[in-house]
Formats: structure tokens, sequence, C-alpha cells
């Protein structure tokens, strides 16, 4: 089975220009299904991303089709052992190399490499959609029309010990992926400058070798 996924909109914005606190962010997620061939099935998706305390919001809207056999598409509407739709994941994943960077240019924690976790009262039950809630705020960055599709560049190279690079380079995309995620988790709790060289360096090597790939593309 195979997906492909782009991004119609991609924004953030900033109630306060300085983030005085910062402790975790909530994500809130909707899916919609807006067709459904043979060999394939479109859905409509939004993720709504909030700090806490409430000050940034990352917001995306697009579409995801998914190829492959009518039970395989199904499956991915079942929901995993964190009770989220395993479309989500699969969605938030091919997502993230823009969240990194979009986070980067307004200068504001990246949201986690993984969705663990949704908002309270966001997974309906008996239904596969995922209520998001909407809010305005100020100051909103916009991505440009030309960048509005999974980000394939690599962010900037920070400075880092050639020990610590070349260790980095020899692991797996799974063992940099597994290391992020920890490292974010990291990050939300205690943010330091260390941690986000830290992460800004990881990004760096994922993106390295994810660059002979497709970006839009994903085989599950």
């Amino acid at each position: 089975m195979k997906s492909k996924v782009d991004i119609n909109s991609l924004s953030i914005s900033k109630a306060n220009p300085v983030m005085e606190s910062f402790e975790k962010y909530d994500i809130q997620a909707n899916i919609d299904e807006f067709e459904n061939t043979e060999n394939h099935s479109g859905f409509k998706y939004t993720f709504t991303i909030l700090s806490q305390p409430k000050n940034v919001r990352i917001a995306v809207d697009g579409t995801i089709r998914v190829f492959g056999k009518p039970e395989e598409r199904d499956a991915i509407l079942d929901k995993n052992e964190n009770d989220i739709p395993k479309i989500l994941p699969l969605i938030y994943h091919e997502l993230f190399p823009s969240f990194f960077m979009l986070s980067k240019s307004a200068n504001v924690p990246c949201p986690p490499y993984q969705i663990l976790t949704l908002g309270d009262e966001t997974i309906p039950q008996n239904s596969n959609n995922v209520e998001a809630e909407t809010e305005t705020e100020p100051e909103t960055i916009e991505i440009p029309e030309s960048s509005k599709e999974t980000v394939s560049g690599e962010p900037p190279i920070t400075e880092s010990t050639s020990d610590e690079t070349t260790e980095k380079e020899g692991q797996t995309i799974e063992e940099l992926q597994e290391l992020y995620a920890k490292t974010s988790d990291e990050y939300s709790k205690n943010p330091s400058e260390e941690l986000r060289k830290k992460l800004e360096t990881i990004s760096t090597q994922m993106n390295q070798k994810n660059s002979s790939s497709e970006p839009l593309e994903s085989t599950v």
C-alpha cells in the first residue's frame, strides 16, 4: 500500500512574540473521506497544534490519497495502541519536516516527532473523524505557494563535534527517529540551546538519509 500527502495551507502564529513559558503541544486533528474508488481512497485532513500555555498555533490542511486493496485501505482507519486512527500518524510523519522548518523560522519549540496522544474529546466514539478546534491568532506566518508540499529540503546544519556527527551518520533512519523522539521529549520538558542544536543535527541526518526517496510517497 502507498500513500501521497499534499498540503493545501500551512501557517504558524504567536499571540505573544516572546515565549515566556512552554510546557508542551496539544495536537488536534480531523480526517474526512472525500473519494473512494476501486484502487484508491482520498481523505481531507487538518491538524491544529497548540502550545501550552496557549501562545503558538500551527495549522495545516490538505489531502492524502491511499493506494491499495480495499481491505488495506479500511485497515488504515482502525485505531492503533494509542487509540488514534492509523492514518493520522502516517500523515503527521510526512508533515513533520514542514513543522520543523516552520517552527524554526518562528523561533519556537518544534512539535513532537510522533503523535502519542490527541487533545481531549477529539476522537468521537464509533467514528473515524477527529474534531479539530478552530482559533484565530494574530501575526500569522504563511508558507509561500511554491512551498505548499511536504518539505524535502535540509534544515540548516548546526555545529557539532566530528565524533557526534560521524556517530549519527552511521545510524539507521529508525535509530535516528527514536533518538529524535527522545530528545524532542526532553526539549519539551526542559528547553535549552544544547538540546535545540542536537535536534537540528539529528533532523539534518534524517533528511540526508531520506533525500534519495520521493518526499510525497511512503510505503506502509
